[in-house]
């Protein structure tokens, strides 16, 4: 073998053993340094009546700021009556007023999201039911109990995380919300038990599991309702069609131990070869709305007021969170959002490793070179120009 494809198979190795562990630096920089993410979010109610005069009700959900998040800049927009009410973990905007036949009355809500990329740690009461079972979470079942001795012995961090390993192994999720509502209509009230028994579930189930285990064996834990924000790169912003929404309902679990309250995704460590990045971090895109059931009777209260003298025209439960109502035929509601990617200081520590990498790649052979050239002048001396 000749030097020269000597020299070109030692070039190529080496350019191998440096692209090997960039995959690897890339996740660890994009999950485990500590960032911010920063977005603009902006939902639109437009109402309609064919037939006559009408008078419309409206309420939506909106999250409020908390241990992994901050809500600020609230915008509402209406031309009509509108009053705010703050239901423990969320506010709920409500709006009234009448609207002509054949016109259309649009209601918007704008507000930031500012949220954290690391470990989240901190203090809260514990509350009785986060101890006790619940609709959908049977902490109390034989089943759940003896499976949740044989993981954990001590209601202690370690414990926690070797029940979120289990509750994100032994279910198997589904394809997307198709398969729930096709091929499995219970699938959206499944329970915690089924979830263990059928192995089948998705990310309300996940979280489910992991709840009651954790209950079972002691440990404060409750099952959070919110979003799932797509990791858009900075500066993005996507408009989502009607009824439709940029970003995705989700579910996932908060637990305390050692007087500590943290946060664990088992379902998105289904997906994941290194799990404890979902135990005890937050990625920058989980929205936590709160604890599910109370999410859930906050959305059957909704319901109830819009529908006062009426009916209800339209609502969502996630990730559009409101009800809308009239007292008359020919009405109807469409949805929009807008979400802009303002800050995502995750594709910002990304982009400084990579430079960093290209100028631990391009900068020894430019070194190289240049002290070659220096050694090539002082063999050779200062060059004369001679007439």
């Amino acid at each position: 073998m000749t030097r020269k494809r000597m020299l070109t198979l030692n070039d190529g190795l080496k350019r191998l053993l440096f692209a090997l562990p960039i995959p690897f630096l890339l996740g660890f920089v994009w999950f485990y340094i500590p960032a911010s993410t920063h977005y603009h979010i902006e939902e639109t109610y437009s109402f309609q009546s064919t037939e006559k005069d009408a008078q419309v009700r409206l309420a939506i959900m909106l999250p409020k700021s908390g241990p992994y998040q901050d809500i600020d800049s609230l915008a509402v927009s209406w031309e009509g009556d509108e009053t705010r009410e703050s239901h423990g973990s969320v506010d709920v905007v409500k709006f009234t007023g009448h609207i002509e036949a054949g016109h259309k009355k649009v209601a918007t809500v704008a507000y930031d999201i500012a949220m954290c990329q690391g470990r989240v740690r901190w203090e809260a009461p514990i509350e009785d039911f986060q101890l006790q079972p619940q609709e959908g979470i049977e902490s109390d079942h034989p089943l759940i109990v003896e499976t949740a001795s044989q993981i954990a012995e001590t209601p202690d961090r370690d414990n926690a995380y070797q029940i979120f390993r289990f509750a994100s192994t032994h279910i198997s999720s589904w394809k997307g919300e198709a398969s729930i509502n096709g091929s499995n209509p219970d699938a959206r009230v499944q329970s915690a038990l089924k979830s263990y028994q059928t192995r089948n579930g998705v990310c309300g189930h996940f979280a489910n599991l992991m709840t009651a285990l954790c209950r079972a064996a002691g440990i404060p834990a409750q099952s959070i309702s919110g979003w799932s924000i797509p990791d858009y790169p900075p500066l993005w912003s996507t408009t989502a069609g009607p009824w439709q929404h940029p970003v995705g309902t989700h579910g996932w679990v908060e637990f305390c131990t050692s007087g500590y309250w943290e946060m664990a995704d088992p379902s998105a460590a289904f997906r994941m070869p290194v799990k404890s990045v979902w135990f005890g971090r937050n990625d920058g895109g989980h929205l936590c709305y709160g604890e599910r059931s109370f999410i859930e009777a906050v959305s059957k209260k909704m319901k109830s007021w819009a529908k006062t003298d009426g009916k209800i025209v339209g609502g969502m439960t996630g990730p559009y969170r409101f009800m809308a109502g009239t007292d008359a035929n020919g009405v109807s509601i469409r949805p929009e959002a807008m979400l802009k990617v303002v800050w995502d200081g995750r594709w910002f520590n990304s982009f400084i490793l990579i430079v960093l990498m290209l100028v631990a790649w391009y900068c020894p052979g430019l070194w190289r070179k240049l002290k070659q050239s220096k050694l090539v002048k002082a063999q050779h001396g200062p060059s004369f120009r001679h007439r």
